[in-house]
Protein backbone atom coordinates (compact mmCIF):
# COMPACT_ATOMS: atom_id res chain seq x y z
CA UNK A 1 0.00 0.00 0.00
CA UNK A 2 1.50 3.36 -1.30
CA UNK A 3 -1.06 5.49 1.01
CA UNK A 4 -0.76 5.41 4.44
CA UNK A 5 -3.53 6.10 6.68
CA UNK A 6 -1.33 8.44 9.47
CA UNK A 7 -0.44 10.32 6.11
CA UNK A 8 -4.14 10.92 5.63
CA UNK A 9 -5.39 11.50 9.48
CA UNK A 10 -2.90 14.40 9.61
CA UNK A 11 -3.27 15.80 6.27
CA UNK A 12 -6.96 16.20 6.76
CA UNK A 13 -6.16 17.95 10.03
CA UNK A 14 -3.57 20.22 8.68
CA UNK A 15 -6.49 20.94 6.43
CA UNK A 16 -8.93 21.89 8.82
CA UNK A 17 -6.55 23.68 10.88
CA UNK A 18 -5.34 25.75 7.81
CA UNK A 19 -8.84 27.00 6.81
CA UNK A 20 -9.80 27.54 10.18
CA UNK A 21 -12.71 24.95 10.18
CA UNK A 22 -14.36 23.10 13.30
CA UNK A 23 -15.26 20.20 12.15
CA UNK A 24 -15.49 17.44 8.99
CA UNK A 25 -18.79 16.01 7.47
CA UNK A 26 -18.67 13.11 5.65
CA UNK A 27 -21.69 12.19 2.93
CA UNK A 28 -22.61 8.95 4.10
CA UNK A 29 -23.91 5.84 1.83
CA UNK A 30 -23.25 2.11 2.12
CA UNK A 31 -19.58 1.97 0.74
CA UNK A 32 -16.64 0.71 2.07
CA UNK A 33 -15.38 4.00 0.70
CA UNK A 34 -17.45 6.36 3.24
CA UNK A 35 -16.43 3.85 6.11
CA UNK A 36 -13.02 4.50 5.15
CA UNK A 37 -13.05 8.30 5.20
CA UNK A 38 -15.31 8.46 8.14
CA UNK A 39 -12.89 6.99 10.02
CA UNK A 40 -10.01 9.09 9.13
CA UNK A 41 -12.13 11.94 10.08
CA UNK A 42 -12.43 10.40 13.94
CA UNK A 43 -9.04 10.06 13.76
CA UNK A 44 -7.93 13.90 12.49
CA UNK A 45 -10.93 15.33 14.52
CA UNK A 46 -11.98 13.45 17.41
CA UNK A 47 -15.62 14.45 17.98
CA UNK A 48 -15.48 17.14 15.60
CA UNK A 49 -16.90 14.49 12.67
CA UNK A 50 -20.33 14.37 11.26
CA UNK A 51 -22.22 12.47 8.74
CA UNK A 52 -25.03 12.92 6.40
CA UNK A 53 -26.84 10.44 5.40
CA UNK A 54 -27.57 10.59 1.12
CA UNK A 55 -29.06 7.76 -0.14
CA UNK A 56 -32.79 7.56 -0.96
CA UNK A 57 -33.35 3.87 -1.07
CA UNK A 58 -34.82 2.38 1.56
CA UNK A 59 -32.07 -0.24 1.74
CA UNK A 60 -29.23 1.89 1.02
CA UNK A 61 -30.57 4.73 3.87
CA UNK A 62 -30.74 1.48 6.69
CA UNK A 63 -27.33 0.59 5.82
CA UNK A 64 -25.88 3.64 6.11
CA UNK A 65 -27.45 4.43 9.48
CA UNK A 66 -25.82 1.01 10.27
CA UNK A 67 -22.67 1.91 9.49
CA UNK A 68 -23.14 5.57 11.27
CA UNK A 69 -24.28 3.49 14.46
CA UNK A 70 -21.00 1.46 14.13
CA UNK A 71 -18.89 3.70 13.91
CA UNK A 72 -20.48 5.67 16.87
CA UNK A 73 -20.91 8.62 14.59
CA UNK A 74 -23.76 11.45 15.06
CA UNK A 75 -26.10 11.65 11.68
CA UNK A 76 -27.78 14.16 9.95
CA UNK A 77 -30.33 13.28 7.74
CA UNK A 78 -29.75 14.70 4.45
CA UNK A 79 -32.05 13.28 2.33
CA UNK A 80 -35.12 15.68 0.32
CA UNK A 81 -37.97 13.85 -0.22
CA UNK A 82 -39.17 17.57 -1.77
CA UNK A 83 -36.47 16.34 -4.96
CA UNK A 84 -38.61 13.29 -6.09
CA UNK A 85 -41.79 16.33 -6.54
CA UNK A 86 -39.68 19.18 -8.13
CA UNK A 87 -38.05 16.69 -10.33
CA UNK A 88 -41.56 15.64 -11.74
CA UNK A 89 -42.43 19.75 -11.89
CA UNK A 90 -39.67 20.57 -13.75
CA UNK A 91 -39.86 17.30 -15.69
CA UNK A 92 -43.21 18.38 -17.11
CA UNK A 93 -41.71 21.55 -18.17
CA UNK A 94 -38.99 20.02 -19.93
CA UNK A 95 -41.68 17.86 -21.83
CA UNK A 96 -43.70 21.12 -23.07
CA UNK A 97 -40.31 22.42 -24.01
CA UNK A 98 -39.42 18.92 -26.37
CA UNK A 99 -43.11 19.12 -28.11
CA UNK A 100 -42.57 22.97 -29.14
CA UNK A 101 -39.21 22.73 -30.29
CA UNK A 102 -36.73 19.75 -32.55
CA UNK A 103 -36.61 16.53 -30.38
CA UNK A 104 -34.36 16.76 -27.66
CA UNK A 105 -31.24 14.24 -26.35
CA UNK A 106 -33.53 12.04 -24.17
CA UNK A 107 -32.15 12.80 -20.39
CA UNK A 108 -33.13 9.82 -18.56
CA UNK A 109 -30.60 10.03 -15.52
CA UNK A 110 -31.96 13.43 -14.93
CA UNK A 111 -34.26 13.12 -11.61
CA UNK A 112 -31.74 10.96 -10.04
CA UNK A 113 -28.59 13.74 -10.73
CA UNK A 114 -31.04 16.47 -9.39
CA UNK A 115 -32.08 14.35 -6.67
CA UNK A 116 -27.74 13.88 -5.89
CA UNK A 117 -27.71 17.77 -6.44
CA UNK A 118 -30.35 18.34 -4.11
CA UNK A 119 -29.18 16.31 -1.19
CA UNK A 120 -25.33 17.57 -1.61
CA UNK A 121 -26.59 20.56 -1.21
CA UNK A 122 -28.30 20.31 2.08
CA UNK A 123 -25.04 18.70 3.34
CA UNK A 124 -23.27 22.06 2.54
CA UNK A 125 -25.74 24.02 4.25
CA UNK A 126 -25.25 21.80 6.87
CA UNK A 127 -21.69 22.37 6.75
CA UNK A 128 -22.03 26.39 6.15
CA UNK A 129 -23.71 26.78 9.60
CA UNK A 130 -21.54 24.52 11.31
CA UNK A 131 -18.19 25.75 9.72
CA UNK A 132 -17.62 22.55 8.84
CA UNK A 133 -15.26 21.54 5.50
CA UNK A 134 -16.78 18.18 3.76
CA UNK A 135 -14.94 15.08 2.99
CA UNK A 136 -16.06 13.60 -0.26
CA UNK A 137 -15.97 9.56 -0.64
CA UNK A 138 -14.85 9.32 -4.21
CA UNK A 139 -11.97 7.57 -4.84
CA UNK A 140 -9.58 7.86 -8.08
CA UNK A 141 -11.18 4.79 -9.80
CA UNK A 142 -14.53 6.94 -9.46
CA UNK A 143 -13.16 10.02 -10.56
CA UNK A 144 -11.22 8.45 -13.70
CA UNK A 145 -13.83 6.77 -14.79
CA UNK A 146 -16.80 9.75 -14.00
CA UNK A 147 -18.43 7.39 -11.79
CA UNK A 148 -20.44 10.69 -9.95
CA UNK A 149 -22.61 13.19 -10.92
CA UNK A 150 -21.22 16.62 -11.62
CA UNK A 151 -21.80 18.94 -9.43
CA UNK A 152 -22.80 16.69 -7.09
CA UNK A 153 -20.83 14.18 -4.41
CA UNK A 154 -17.91 15.39 -6.61
CA UNK A 155 -18.22 19.04 -5.09
CA UNK A 156 -16.60 19.01 -1.60
CA UNK A 157 -14.04 20.63 -0.10
CA UNK A 158 -11.37 17.51 0.29
CA UNK A 159 -11.47 14.46 -1.33
CA UNK A 160 -8.81 11.70 0.73
CA UNK A 161 -9.18 8.88 -1.73
CA UNK A 162 -8.88 10.90 -4.36
CA UNK A 163 -5.43 9.91 -5.51
CA UNK A 164 -6.20 6.01 -3.73
CA UNK A 165 -6.96 3.33 -5.89
CA UNK A 166 -9.60 0.32 -5.23
CA UNK A 167 -6.90 -2.14 -3.60
CA UNK A 168 -5.62 1.03 -1.81
CA UNK A 169 -9.17 1.64 -0.25
CA UNK A 170 -9.41 -1.81 0.56
CA UNK A 171 -6.11 -2.20 2.38
CA UNK A 172 -6.78 1.65 4.38
CA UNK A 173 -9.65 -0.32 5.72
CA UNK A 174 -8.03 -3.07 6.85
CA UNK A 175 -5.49 -0.88 8.51
CA UNK A 176 -8.02 1.40 10.25
CA UNK A 177 -8.78 -1.88 11.67
CA UNK A 178 -12.86 -1.04 11.34
CA UNK A 179 -15.65 -2.30 13.62
CA UNK A 180 -16.41 -6.25 13.27
CA UNK A 181 -18.39 -7.04 10.00
CA UNK A 182 -18.01 -3.56 8.46
CA UNK A 183 -14.96 -4.74 5.86
CA UNK A 184 -16.78 -8.10 4.61
CA UNK A 185 -20.44 -6.03 4.79
CA UNK A 186 -20.37 -3.12 2.93
CA UNK A 187 -19.95 -3.04 -0.88
CA UNK A 188 -16.77 -1.05 -2.77
CA UNK A 189 -18.81 1.24 -4.84
CA UNK A 190 -17.79 -0.26 -8.82
CA UNK A 191 -16.62 2.17 -11.21
CA UNK A 192 -19.02 2.50 -14.42
CA UNK A 193 -18.47 -2.12 -14.45
CA UNK A 194 -14.73 -1.83 -14.67
CA UNK A 195 -12.64 -3.68 -12.35
CA UNK A 196 -10.42 -2.16 -10.12
CA UNK A 197 -7.43 -4.58 -10.68
CA UNK A 198 -8.26 -3.92 -14.81
CA UNK A 199 -8.13 0.10 -13.93
CA UNK A 200 -5.04 0.03 -11.91
CA UNK A 201 -3.13 -2.27 -15.00
CA UNK A 202 -3.98 -0.13 -17.50
CA UNK A 203 -2.81 3.06 -15.83
CA UNK A 204 0.04 1.60 -14.54
CA UNK A 205 1.01 -0.30 -17.57
CA UNK A 206 -1.12 1.53 -20.06
CA UNK A 207 -3.48 0.02 -22.82
CA UNK A 208 -1.08 -3.29 -23.20
CA UNK A 209 -1.68 -4.07 -19.35
CA UNK A 210 -5.45 -5.16 -20.11
CA UNK A 211 -7.52 -7.01 -22.82
CA UNK A 212 -8.19 -4.34 -25.60
CA UNK A 213 -11.97 -4.38 -25.49
CA UNK A 214 -11.26 -3.63 -21.29
CA UNK A 215 -8.65 -0.97 -22.67
CA UNK A 216 -11.66 0.01 -25.20
CA UNK A 217 -14.02 0.74 -22.64
CA UNK A 218 -11.58 2.59 -19.84
CA UNK A 219 -10.75 4.73 -22.72
CA UNK A 220 -14.46 5.50 -23.77
CA UNK A 221 -15.33 6.14 -20.07
CA UNK A 222 -12.48 8.34 -19.80
CA UNK A 223 -13.78 10.83 -22.98
CA UNK A 224 -17.14 11.00 -21.85
CA UNK A 225 -16.25 11.64 -18.44
CA UNK A 226 -13.72 14.57 -19.20
CA UNK A 227 -16.76 16.91 -18.81
CA UNK A 228 -17.77 16.13 -15.54
CA UNK A 229 -14.18 16.33 -14.30
CA UNK A 230 -13.28 19.66 -16.49
CA UNK A 231 -13.75 23.25 -14.56
CA UNK A 232 -15.91 25.92 -15.75
CA UNK A 233 -15.00 27.32 -19.32
CA UNK A 234 -13.55 30.65 -20.04
CA UNK A 235 -13.51 32.94 -22.99
CA UNK A 236 -10.72 32.97 -25.33
CA UNK A 237 -8.72 36.20 -24.23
Amino acid sequence: MHIRSADLVAWLRTRVTATGAEGLIVPLTDTLQAAVVARLCQLAVPDAVLGAWLPAGADDRARARTLGEQLQLPIVDADCPSAAALADELGAQVEKMRRRREPLSEAVSAPGMLSTRVRMAAVHFIADSLNYLIAGTLDHTDLTLGAFTRYGESEVDLLPLGNAFRSEVIALALDLELPPGVTERLPVAHGAGISHQDLERYQTDGPDGVAPAVALRIERLMRESERKRAPAELPDE
